[in-house]
C-alpha cells in the first residue's frame, strides 16, 4: 500500500506540476512517530533546501514535525499529512508548519465494507442503472485545512 501511495503521489505531482517540483528525498518511516523523527533528522542534515514535506500518515508526521522544529527550520517549509488525526488537526488549527491532512473518515470504511458485501453477493446498487457493481469506486478523502478544520475535527481519530 505504501508503494501505491508513493507512486500515486509522484504521478499526481508530475501531472499537476509537469516536473516543476523536485522530490529531494523519500524514505519510509513505518507510520510511527519515532521513525518519522529519525528519518526527518537525516533528511534535514542532507538537504539544506526543503520547501514542503508530505507524509503518508499523521502519526508519523508527529515525529517529522518534531525533527523540523528541533532543527529550527519550521519557517522554511510546510507539511501535509494523511489520515486525519486529532493531533494533526490541532496543529493545522494553530497555523504554521502543519498546513493540511487528508481525512480518511470512518464512513469510508463503512462504505467500503458495504460495497464489498454487495460484490461478494453479486448484487447491484439499487440507485444505479447498471445491474452490477462498478469494478472501481473511489471514495474521496476530505482535505482538511485551516479553513475547514472546525467542521471536520470531530471525525479525527
Amino acid at each position: 500500500m505504501t508503494e501505491q501511495r508513493s507512486e500515486g503521489f509522484r504521478d499526481a505531482l508530475q501531472r499537476r506540476c509537469q516536473g516543476g517540483i523536485k522530490i529531494v528525498a523519500s524514505q519510509p518511516a513505518d507510520f510511527v512517530p519515532d521513525k518519522g523523527l529519525s528519518v526527518m533528522e537525516n533528511i534535514l542534515q542532507a538537504q539544506k533546501d526543503i520547501d514542503a514535506v508530505y507524509t503518508h500518515d499523521d502519526d508519523m508526521a508527529e515525529g517529522v514535525v518534531s525533527a523540523i522544529q528541533n532543527a529550527n527550520r519550521e519557517d522554511e517549509m510546510f507539511l501535509t499529512g494523511a489520515g486525519g488525526s486529532k493531533a494533526a488537526m490541532d496543529q493545522i488549527k494553530k497555523g504554521g508548519l502543519y498546513r493540511a491532512t487528508f481525512l480518511y473518515n470512518p464512513s469510508m470504511s463503512a462504505s467500503a465494507i458495504r460495497m464489498a458485501r454487495k460484490i461478494v453477493r453479486g448484487e447491484g446498487f439499487d440507485d444505479l442503472t447498471e445491474p452490477e457493481v462498478p469494478s472501481k469506486i473511489t471514495v474521496p478523502a476530505t482535505t482538511v485545512t485551516k479553513e475547514n478544520v472546525d467542521q471536520v475535527q470531530e471525525l479525527g481519530f
